[in-house]
This record gives C-alpha cells, sequence and structure tokens, in this order.
C-alpha cells in the first residue's frame, strides 16, 4: 500500500457528493486500495502510450476497482465469476448476455452474504447492514457495475493525455477540474443535476476513484 495513499485521499475527501453515512465511510475506506491498484496498473503505462493502450489499462483498472469495492473481489483471479460477468465489452445480445450473468451472480453473492450474516467490508455488505432491499441494492450494484464504471473510464482515457500536457504536477483542485471537464465532455452521459445519483452513492463512486487515479498518475509522472 502507497505511504501517500492516506494524504491523496484527504485532498479529494471534501469533494465527494453527500452520500448515506455508512456507504459514504464504506466507500471513502478503498481509498487506499484505490490508490494502490493504480499504482500497479499505471506502472505498466509507459510514457506517450497509445491512445488504445491508454484505454485498455484505464478500462482493465476500473473494473479492478469497482470489482474490489462492491464485491472485495480480485479480478486478476483469471476464474473469477466477477471478473468473467465485467470484462469486455460488446452490443446487443452479447451486452444483453453479460448483463444476464452479472444479474444472476449479484443474486447468488446477495442471497448468500444474507445468509451467512457476515460483513466482509465492501460495498455489498454495507448496502445490507443499511437495511436496503434486494430490489434497491440490485438496481445500485448494476448501475454501479455498468454505468458508472463505463462513466468513470471514459473521463479517465479523455482526462491522462491532457494531465499530461500539464506544465507543472496538478494539485487537488487542478485534478478536480480536469475530472470535471471530462465528465461534462460525456454529454448525455454526465450526471445532470436533476437526478438524484449526482448526490450520492454512483456519483461519489465516480469521482473518487477517478480523481484518485489522476492523481496518482500525476505523482508517478512527477514525483516531488
Amino acid at each position: 500500500m502507497s505511504d501517500n495513499s492516506h494524504y491523496t485521499f484527504m485532498l479529494f475527501q471534501e469533494q465527494l457528493p453527500t452520500t448515506p453515512g455508512l456507504l459514504r465511510r464504506r466507500l471513502e475506506s478503498y481509498a487506499p486500495t484505490i490508490v494502490d491498484l493504480a499504482e500497479r496498473a499505471l506502472a505498466r503505462l509507459d510514457d506517450g502510450a497509445a491512445a488504445g493502450e491508454v484505454a485498455r489499462v484505464v478500462a482493465r483498472l476500473t473494473l479492478a476497482v469497482a470489482a474490489k469495492i462492491v464485491f472485495d473481489t480480485n479480478i486478476d483471479c483469471e476464474a473469477d465469476q466477477v471478473g468473467a460477468a465485467l470484462a469486455g465489452g460488446g452490443r446487443h445480445r452479447r451486452a444483453r448476455a453479460q448483463l444476464v450473468q452479472l444479474e444472476q451472480l449479484l443474486q447468488q453473492r446477495l442471497a448468500a452474504r444474507r445468509a451467512a450474516g457476515v460483513d466482509l467490508g465492501d460495498l455489498l455488505s454495507a448496502m445490507i447492514a443499511a437495511g436496503m432491499s434486494d430490489a434497491r441494492i440490485r438496481v445500485e450494484v448494476l448501475a454501479l457495475l455498468t454505468h458508472d464504471r463505463e462513466r468513470a473510464t471514459r473521463a479517465l482515457v479523455w482526462s491522462v493525455p491532457r494531465l499530461a500536457r500539464q506544465p507543472a504536477r496538478p494539485g487537488a483542485v487542478q485534478i478536480a477540474a480536469l475530472f470535471d471537464e471530462a465528465l461534462r465532455h460525456g454529454g448525455d452521459e454526465r450526471c445532470h443535476g436533476g437526478d438524484e445519483r449526482c448526490h450520492g452513492l454512483g456519483e461519489a463512486f465516480v469521482r473518487l476513484q477517478g480523481q484518485l487515479i489522476l492523481a496518482t498518475l500525476a505523482r508517478r509522472n512527477r514525483p516531488t
């Protein structure tokens, strides 16, 4: 775990949207893990890497972050079901098949968690502890693993080359502004002010990982 991970997180803590206390604390507790995953993934990204390589590394990283935060799962395990359900892309029939697989996996894990009554320290456990219904958990988790994860990925892919062109190492405010600009660049995919998720878990999930990953990249490129 990086010695700088706690400090890096503290730079962005006040910029997270307001979420219910238990879920916010659980999400925040993964800040050092996000930084650790980012450091390992970005170490494989060469300076001046082509856009396609940046997109591949970032997509894999946001996948690892989502699986770890939501299910406390390591997707580097090739046989892992979560990684298989989330990985890859595709449209129409293939995408629908992946969504069905993900829904089935979520239902299995949710039933197992409720039966065992064990808190594993992830968001799924926090949702159960917060008294959320299975239907509400399904909506929130599927949004986090699909729409919110993809939105973070697109914003990061857009931000990385622009971060590299910064004349000096940016601070928290500059990184937050860059990531906000990236989200706005997403057009109708951005979070509109009238959407309650703009102020809730999904937006906090997107912004926490996005800003921490950019901060990790900035520190790697311009160490102090």
